[in-house]
């Protein structure tokens, strides 16, 4: 997969990586719910904005917005390579919520037991922490990473293994690093921290990543936090592509959400991306918006493509967009959703657009197409305005997907 962004956040690149020998483990613990609060959180190995192939989070554990304490997520792998390098060896991450005697909230961790770039740099034993919880009468945050050694160009530079928050070390042949990226934030009714432990970032020609590639390794976030009455859960991403039950490619322009933007809309641009046999795709936008209230809880998700070619030509598409829409208010769920598309043409023919729920066409020599792909219960709507179904290379690809919902 090929990809071209404009995502102006952590990472923003242009690489190859591939994960191998992963497992996870999901749900271990014993869960209950929580009356007071919301949780979410996620620890990802590596996430590439842009890249040729898993441009989502990889080696990821991560949950959505949940009141459950003792909710556990674990991915391992034993090992990442980018552009036919190793890159990292024996990767883990886990995250999980808890009431104890470390508070009531989220806890992330992540962990590689080295990750290297040629004689470039290498960082040995590298750890990612992040956690947000209501302790004593308050929201506490901590977050950080660190490393057992550091090596610039081959030379240990042992006052890199404690780096400060949001240390930039200069990589001769490279670019810069980027090491302990961290964010902590409070409100008075929420608390997140989060934590990269080292962002690449390529600015000159060289033979392992493209110029103004960049590349993060150990992220870590966690939440804690929102009023007793409601909470958001939702997502909206513009592609995924999965063959079999195994994604290949993560959702681009991800959002997710759990205690809303307090009104204000967020947007992630992403310029385009091609999966090689599969489609071609420019244009990609998500937005989100949420707010609590005393007496109302609502949020709102869509995701949007300008433009889509599937199966070298075969099926054609324009203004490709899903939206949906949650509220609580006087006790009562209320959901909406919409999709629409401004031109479909299959074999070089226009066809009229489908409106209704999960229709399906068949393309002779490609596969099955859905539309509005709809699923609805209480408190929860989720729709992909279009999935592909390659029959013969047993491969979905959803564009434009969105949900939304009332947690509590």
């Amino acid at each position: 997969m090929t990809l071209r962004t404009r995502f102006k956040a952590v990472v923003a690149s242009t690489v190859v990586l591939v994960v191998a020998g992963s497992s996870l483990v999901a749900g271990t613990l014993p869960a209950q719910a929580s009356t007071r609060f919301g949780y979410s959180g996620y620890s990802h190995g590596t996430l590439v904005a842009s890249g040729l192939v898993n441009s989502g989070p990889q080696v990821a554990s991560f949950f959505g917005c949940t009141r459950q304490v003792s909710l556990y997520r674990a991915n391992t792998a034993a090992s990442a390579v980018v552009n036919g390098q190793t890159f990292a060896h024996t990767v883990a991450t886990k995250t999980y919520t808890h009431n104890d005697s470390r508070g009531d909230g989220t806890t992330s961790f992540g962990t590689a037991a080295n990750i290297k770039l040629g004689l470039l740099f290498e960082l040995v034993g590298a750890q990612s922490y992040s956690q947000a919880v209501y302790k004593n009468g308050a929201f506490q945050t901590v977050a950080g990473s660190r490393f057992a050694a550091v090596k610039i160009a081959g030379v240990p530079v042992p006052g890199l293994a404690n780096p400060a928050p949001n240390t930039t070390v200069s990589v001769p042949g490279l670019g810069f690093l980027q090491l302990n990226r961290t964010i902590k934030t409070k409100t008075p009714q929420s608390a997140t921290a989060s934590s990269v432990a080292v962002l690449i970032h390529s600015t000159v020609s060289n033979p392992y990543l493209p110029k103004g590639a960049t590349v993060a390794l150990l992220l870590t976030s966690a939440s804690v936090g929102g009023p007793s009455t409601a909470l958001l859960r939702g997502k909206a991403y513009t592609t995924q592509v999965n063959v079999g039950n195994v994604i290949t490619s993560g959702p681009t322009s991800l959002q997710t959400t759990c205690f809303g933007t307090n009104g204000a809309l967020r947007t992630v641009n992403v310029a385009g991306l091609t999966v090689p046999n599969v489609a071609t795709v420019n244009g990609l936008t998500t937005t989100q918006a949420g707010s609590l209230r005393p007496t109302i809880a609502t949020g709102n998700m869509s995701a949007s493509v300008a433009s889509v070619n599937l199966g070298n030509g075969k099926v054609k598409l324009t203004a490709v967009t899903a939206r949906t829409a949650a509220t609580k208010t006087g006790g009562k769920y209320y959901t909406a959703w919409s999709t629409s598309i401004g031109s479909l043409v299959i074999n070089g023919q226009s066809v009229p657009i489908p409106t209704a729920p999960n229709q399906q066409l068949n393309v002779a020599g490609l596969g099955t197409l859905t539309f509005n792909k709809l699923s609805r219960k209480t408190g929860f709507v989720s729709v992909t305005a279009v999935e592909l179904r390659i029959t013969a290379l047993n491969t979905t690809i959803q564009i434009s997907h969105a949900d939304s919902g009332i947690v509590g």
